[in-house]
């Protein structure tokens, strides 16, 4: 059981982060990668105080589940709530992952349609399903960040940039999901 939770409450995170669409075919986010190996000590405080905020996806039906994502970004901590409900107006609480994700800035950029999206790498550090704790592993997600206005943005996951190693970080932005500052 614990095994099959925290693959599910990874692939959530995951979801979370990257957005589950992958309608867009790519040919509007054309991109180029300025990778920068490591983590730059003078780049990192300055984006990790771009992204703080409070951010919102919210209440929408996906594949026929009534879903709500909060996140919350301050630092080089995120906190996620992903919460799916039994009804249209997402009143009806069903079922709830809450995770805890350390971020690193490694301060390599790309250039998208949307802008400069920043390298960043994502690592669970505690997750609540339905209130129980369950453990993810060691495990990251080598993903993208954009803040374009006041909606987030994070990488487009495809089968080949599925974002779990530097080599397969998604390499477009997803530009039919974002998070809502709030």
């Amino acid at each position: 059981m614990p095994i099959k939770l925290a693959s599910l409450a990874l692939l959530i995170t995951s979801a979370i982060l990257t957005g589950c669409s992958s309608s867009s075919d790519g040919a509007d986010n054309d991109a180029t990668t300025n990778p920068v190996p490591g983590s730059d000590p003078i780049i990192a405080p300055q984006l990790s105080g771009r992204y703080n905020g409070n951010y919102l996806r919210a209440c929408r039906e996906d594949q026929g589940v009534w879903e709500q994502d909060e996140l919350s970004i301050e630092g080089s901590v995120a906190i996620i709530r992903n919460a799916e409900f039994t009804d249209a107006g997402c009143t009806q609480l069903d079922i709830e992952f809450l995770t805890t994700l350390s971020i690193e800035y490694t301060g390599g950029t790309m250039n998208t349609a949307l802008g400069v999206a920043d390298f960043v790498t994502f690592t669970p550090e505690t997750a609540t399903f339905n209130g129980e704790s369950i453990n993810l592993g060691n495990v990251s997600l080598y993903d993208l960040i954009l803040l374009d206005g006041n909606n987030l943005h994070f990488g487009l996951l495809t089968t080949e940039t599925d974002g779990s190693s530097p080599q397969t970080r998604p390499v477009q932005i997803d530009v039919d999901e974002s998070a809502v500052r709030l």
